[in-house]
C-alpha cells in the first residue's frame, strides 16, 4: 500500500515487491539484481522526493493507492544517474494516471488527516474497519476491542481526536459514541480536555454555552446510551463544535457537573432533590457531601465556583421535569423525541390486556399502572442502553399519559412492593394469552447464565414468544415443570420431552442467543426492580418485539439489538392537530424494507387518549 500525504509533501510505500527480467547469464543477472536493489535503496527516497507536487490537487489531503504497477525498461550501461531518473519517469506516469482514473477501486482521497481518522472510528464502530485496506495504518490496533480501539485512535492526538468527532454527521457520532463505554467516555472526555484553547474563557461564557447545548439536545435530543459520562461527552462535543475557543478542561468539569445534576431528577425523592438544588443556588458545599455519595458531590464543585445567575441558568436547564415548563401533546408547537421507533411500537402495545394482566397490582404514586408499565415496556423494547432516557422523556410521557412527576424512586419503590403473588398472577395471565394468540404448540426450553445466575426461558416450538422466564437450578428440574405446569394448567406436553431440552449445554447457540437478548432487554440498574417484576416485564417486551419482527419480511429471527440498530433506533417530530396527531418518523438504516412493510405510513388511535388519532409519515 502507498500513502500520500499532501499537508506535509510526504509519499510512504508500505511495500515495495521487485521483478527483474534479464538475459540468460546468471552472473548478469545476479549483479544487475544487486546493482538495482542498492541503487533503490539508497537514491530512491531522493528522486521521488516532490515527485507528485505537480500531480496533487491543492489541500492537505490523503491518497491511499492500494497496488501501483509499473514496467520500466532499463538500460545497464547507463550510469546509476541516468536509470533512476529513468525509473523516476515510468513511476510519475503510473502514479499519475492512478490519481487521474476516478473510476480504480485501488486508491481512496481523504480531505485530511482528522476526516480520515474519523472515517476509522466510525468503521470501527460499524464493525467495518479492517475490511477496509486503506485502515491498514491503524493495523496495531485490531487486537484490541472496537470502544478501546476507538478510545486509543482519538487519543493518539487529542486535538485531531476531537476534530474529526465533530466533523463527523449527527447520526455517524451518535453511532460512535454508542460503542462506546462509560469508562471509554470518561477516558475521552478528560483526554480532549487537556487540549486547552489559548484563550481563558469566563465561566459565564461556559455556563452559557453548556446551558444553550443541554436545551438544544431536549429539543432534537443526540441518542446515545443513558451514562452521565457520555451524556457529558456530548454536550463537550457540542460545544467545542460551536465555540472551540471554549474547549478545555474548565469546560469538561462543568459540563459533567451540569449533566451529573441533571441526572439527580429521577433518582432522588421530590425533598431531597429541592434541598439539593437549594444548596447549589446559594452555594453551600458541605450540604452537597450531605446529600449526595463523594464521588457525586465531587463532580458538582465547579457549580459552587460560579456566579449565582450563571448558578441560576443551569439549575433553569436542568429543573425537574414535573416543574418545567413542558408544553401539552396539544400544543400548536412541533415537538421531538429521539426516540422515534416507541411509534412503531405503539399499535403492538395496545394488544396487551393489561388491564387483565395488572389486575391485582396497586397503582403507582403517580398516574396509572397500565400507562406506567406501558412506557416501562417501551422503555425495555429500545434496549437497555436508552431505557432510562426513554423513561424520562416528555414528549412519551406526555403520549403515554405518565404524570411528569413519577421518579425512578418513586417507580422502584412500587414495583418492589408488588407481592410474588401478584407477579404470578400476572405472568400467569399473560402467558396464557399468548397461548392462545399464537395457537397451541409444543414448549421448549433454552437456558443460560446472565446476571450472575441461571436463567430458563419456556416458549413454543414454533414460535419465538417469550411464555415464561425464571431462574433455573439443572439439579432440580421439577421446580421448573411445577411452574410451567402452574402457568399453563394442562398444556406442558411430555415431561421427559421438556427435562431433555432443559438440559442444553450453557453455550449452545441458543443459549448464546438468549443470553444477547437478556443483555438488550435488561433495564438500568437504577430502574430495574429487586423482585420477579423484571423477569415479567422482559417477557412481555421480548413478546412486543417479536410482534413487530414478524411484520418485517425476511427478519422475523432476528435478533433484538438487530432489530433497534436497523429499525427502530431514529427520531420522530409529533405536530398536535385538532382532529390528529402527525408524526413524522426519521429514515433507519433499513428505511427501504421498512417502507415495504407499510408501518411507516400508519394510522393507529391511542384508548388512554380518548381514541386519539394518530397518523405516521416518513420525514427527512
Amino acid at each position: 500500500m502507498m500513502a500520500l500525504a499532501q499537508s506535509d509533501d510526504r509519499l510512504e510505500i508500505g511495500r515495495l515487491s521487485l521483478e527483474y527480467s534479464v538475459s540468460a547469464d546468471r552472473q548478469t543477472a545476479q549483479s544487475a539484481r544487486q546493482r538495482l536493489d542498492r541503487l533503490l535503496e539508497n537514491t530512491l527516497r531522493q528522486k521521488l522526493h516532490g515527485l507528485y507536487d505537480p500531480l496533487r490537487p491543492a489541500g492537505d489531503g490523503l491518497w491511499f493507492i492500494r497496488r501501483l504497477e509499473l514496467d520500466a525498461d532499463i538500460d545497464l550501461e547507463l550510469s546509476d544517474q541516468q536509470i533512476m531518473r529513468n525509473w523516476s519517469k515510468c513511476f510519475a506516469r503510473a502514479l499519475q494516471s492512478c490519481l487521474l482514473d476516478s473510476s480504480t477501486e485501488q486508491r481512496v482521497y481523504f480531505p485530511d488527516y482528522p476526516d480520515y481518522l474519523g472515517q476509522f472510528v466510525l468503521a470501527l464502530a460499524r464493525g467495518m474497519a479492517w475490511k477496509a485496506w486503506y485502515f491498514e495504518t491503524f493495523s496495531g490496533l485490531r487486537s484490541l476491542p472496537a470502544p478501546m480501539a476507538i478510545v486509543t485512535a482519538l487519543l493518539q492526538d487529542p486535538s485531531m481526536g476531537l476534530q474529526s468527532l465533530i466533523r463527523l454527521q449527527r447520526h455517524d457520532i451518535a453511532r460512535v459514541l454508542n460503542a462506546l463505554s462509560g469508562q471509554g467516555a470518561r477516558r475521552l472526555l478528560y483526554g480532549f480536555a487537556a487540549c486547552e484553547s489559548a484563550s481563558q474563557p469566563s465561566a459565564g461564557e461556559l455556563s452559557q454555552a453548556v446551558a444553550a447545548q443541554i436545551g438544544g439536545q431536549q429539543n432534537v435530543p443526540l441518542l446515545v446510551t443513558d451514562h452521565p459520562w457520555l451524556q457529558a461527552l456530548v454536550v463537550y462535543l457540542g460545544v467545542a463544535a460551536n465555540s472551540p475557543q471554549l474547549a478545555g478542561k474548565a469546560l469538561a468539569e462543568l459540563t459533567l457537573a451540569a449533566v451529573t445534576l441533571g441526572d439527580q431528577v429521577q433518582v432522588l425523592s421530590r425533598q431531597c432533590l429541592d434541598e439539593l438544588r437549594s444548596a447549589v443556588l446559594a452555594g453551600r458545599q458541605s450540604e452537597l457531601f450531605r446529600l449526595l455519595p463523594l464521588a457525586q458531590a465531587q463532580r458538582l464543585m465547579p457549580l459552587i465556583d460560579l456566579q449565582a445567575h450563571d448558578r441560576q441558568r443551569l439549575l433553569q436547564i436542568t429543573q425537574p421535569i414535573d416543574k418545567a415548563q413542558n408544553p401539552a401533546v396539544a400544543s400548536n408547537e412541533p415537538r421531538y423525541t429521539a426516540f422515534g421507533g416507541v411509534f412503531l411500537l405503539l399499535p403492538l402495545i395496545r394488544k396487551l390486556p393489561l388491564d387483565e394482566i395488572l389486575v391485582s397490582w396497586p397503582e403507582p404514586p403517580a398516574g396509572d399502572k397500565q400507562s406506567v408499565i406501558r412506557l416501562l415496556l417501551l422503555a425495555e423494547s429500545l434496549g437497555t442502553g436508552v431505557a432510562g432516557r426513554v423513561f424520562t422523556d416528555p414528549l412519551l410521557r406526555d403520549v403515554l399519559k405518565v404524570p411528569p412527576g413519577l421518579t425512578i424512586r418513586e417507580l422502584q419503590d412500587w414495583l418492589n412492593s408488588i407481592t410474588a403473588r401478584r407477579i404470578n398472577m400476572a405472568q400467569q395471565c399473560y402467558a396464557s394469552w399468548r397461548w392462545n394468540q399464537s395457537g397451541n404448540d409444543a414448549l421448549s426450553l433454552a437456558a443460560c447464565g446472565f446476571a450472575n445466575r441461571r436463567l430458563a426461558v419456556v416458549t413454543q416450538r414454533q414460535h419465538p414468544y417469550w411464555l415464561l422466564l425464571c431462574g433455573y437450578q439443572p439439579a432440580r428440574p421439577n421446580r421448573l415443570l411445577h411452574t410451567i405446569k402452574a402457568l399453563l394448567p394442562g398444556e406442558a406436553g411430555s415431561e421427559r420431552a421438556l427435562l431433555k431440552s432443559a438440559g442444553w449445554a450453557l453455550e449452545n447457540e441458543a443459549a448464546v442467543q438468549l443470553r444477547n437478548d437478556l443483555e438488550y432487554l435488561a433495564l438500568p440498574q437504577r430502574l430495574q426492580p429487586d423482585n420477579h417484576a423484571r423477569w415479567l416485564l422482559m417477557t412481555m417486551a421480548q413478546g412486543i418485539l417479536c410482534d413487530f419482527a414478524r411484520r418485517v419480511p425476511g427478519f422475523s429471527n432476528s435478533s433484538l439489538p438487530h432489530l433497534f440498530d436497523n429499525f427502530l433506533n431514529m427520531r420522530a417530530r409529533l405536530e398536535a392537530e385538532p382532529q390528529r396527531w402527525l408524526v413524522r418518523l426519521g429514515r433507519p438504516p433499513l428505511n427501504v424494507v421498512l417502507a415495504m412493510t407499510g408501518m411507516a405510513r400508519n394510522q393507529y388511535r391511542l384508548d388512554w387518549r380518548d381514541n386519539q388519532l394518530v397518523e405516521l409519515y416518513q420525514g427527512d
